[in-house]
């Protein structure tokens, strides 16, 4: 448990070595003995020590300091035993799967907020230039030099549209007088 009342799983390692091993076989008579005891004292001054602290500083800020004071104390204590400990460290601290489920969901609520208001913030935009889009697709042709057509030549039957094209394109000179009759003057091919 934390400060801040937060429990955390805690994964961690220390290194150590036999200062005396007269001390060693006297107080804990093997190695086996000695890591059980170093396991017992390196776990309680640990528990102690982030207590002493909150959540976010183990995580982040005071992580160091708090490996400097646990490796201090457990060091001072295991000298009655001919031990040194020369060092401990914490691989890796989680909350509990129920803590970090919870922190996820919240997590992901809040992305998909700032993921619906960037939606909403685009779709209003759209609306703003839509106007503008249809207006510049009105104006603007493929091919720029091209004459605007006139109202009579859209509202011709498809055959029209394709003698008018046909004509326009070969350069032959036609009788307009009835339009959906057109008759050709003469023929020529299309100038080079």
């Amino acid at each position: 448990m934390t400060q801040d009342k937060k429990t955390l799983i805690v994964d961690n390692y220390a290194k150590w070595r036999i200062s005396d091993p007269l001390k060693v076989l006297q107080t804990v008579q093997n190695e086996i003995g000695a890591q059980a005891r170093l396991e017992d004292i390196i776990y309680s001054e640990l528990r102690a020590e982030l207590g002493r602290h909150a959540f976010h500083n183990i995580i982040s800020k005071t992580r160091a300091e708090i490996m400097l004071n646990v490796t201090k104390k457990c060091n001072e204590i295991t000298q009655d035993y001919g031990i040194d400990v020369l060092d401990v460290r914490i691989k890796r601290a989680d909350l509990p799967q129920e803590n970090e489920n919870a922190i996820f969901a919240r997590m992901e609520a809040e992305r998909n907020r700032i993921a619906n208001q960037y939606r909403s913030e685009g779709e209003e935009e759209a609306l703003k230039s839509a106007p503008k889009l249809t207006s510049r697709r009105r104006l603007s042709s493929p091919n720029p030099n091209a004459r605007p057509r006139k109202s009579g030549v859209r509202a011709m039957p498809r055959r029209q549209k394709f003698m008018h094209r046909l004509i326009t394109a070969t350069g032959i000179s036609t009788n307009w007088s009835a339009p959906w009759r057109l008759t050709i003057n003469r023929l020529t091919a299309p100038p080079r």
